[in-house]
């Protein structure tokens, strides 16, 4: 999370419905700065776990895709969490974005398609099977024997993967590629996304997303967290 405004505003939201990360059965809030701190009388921020990187979060913009150059920044955070073994105590780890609205509840109908013995795989979703680029940002799931692999080799995809004009998540495809990290294309609704408005309409909300991108408005992503949790389980469960 960036601590500036926007993005803040955004994470009182999630953290005061205790959705998205807060809800899942572990997270960890990633920052330059202490967001225990900013979130302090905020119903629910005692319970942030947090891990705090010393370094800036500023990234420049541009390459082919005019987007965040932030390959070397996600680098050394994903370095701080292999360090600690965040990334071997859970089946999946999933990383999310702030302006994304995540239903957890519904990633759990998604990966359920796949048997225990696929999720034990080294494999990750593509958030956007149709896309160019199908690992994109808003929201990235892994199983826990590719962050194995990625902990493993991030010093080897980081020599050989060109990424100085790249964004992450392109680093991470590619780098999962080197790996030979399976990718695949979940069998039902996981991102919506959209690259061309602040926030997405809200007739999706009701359409069985597991995640939706983006979001800039609290009061945008507040209205879909209330579109969405309205569902019936029936809803939530199709396709």
């Amino acid at each position: 999370v960036t601590p500036v405004a926007q993005e803040l505003d955004l994470l009182r939201v999630h953290l005061c419905l205790n959705a998205s990360l807060f809800r899942c059965d572990d997270h960890l809030l990633i920052s330059n700065t202490s967001m225990r701190s900013l979130m302090a009388g905020v119903p629910h921020g005692d319970r942030i776990k947090e891990l705090v990187v010393e370094q800036s979060l500023n990234t420049s913009y541009g390459g082919s895709w005019k987007t965040t150059l932030n390959t070397d920044l996600f680098v050394a955070v994903w370095k701080a969490i292999f360090a600690k073994g965040l990334h071997l105590q859970q089946d999946f780890t999933v990383k999310v974005d702030a302006d994304s609205l995540f239903a957890p509840d519904r990633l759990f109908y998604v990966l359920d398609a796949y048997s225990k013995e696929e999720q034990r795989t080294a494999m990750y979703l593509n958030s956007c099977p149709w896309c160019l680029v199908k690992l994109i940002g808003p929201i990235e799931i892994f199983s826990r024997e590719a962050m194995k692999q990625y902990s493993g080799n991030m010093d080897r995809c980081h020599r050989e993967v060109p990424h100085h004009n790249i964004s992450e998540d392109v680093f991470l495809e590619n780098c999962g590629r080197l790996l030979r990290i399976r990718a695949v294309d979940p069998p039902r609704r996981l991102l919506r996304p959209d690259w061309k408005i602040q926030n997405i309409d809200h007739k999706f909300c009701s359409e069985g997303w597991a995640a939706f991108h983006p979001y800039k408005s609290p009061v945008a992503l507040l209205r879909c967290y209330e579109i969405t949790y309205a569902l019936t389980e029936t809803q939530v469960k199709a396709p």
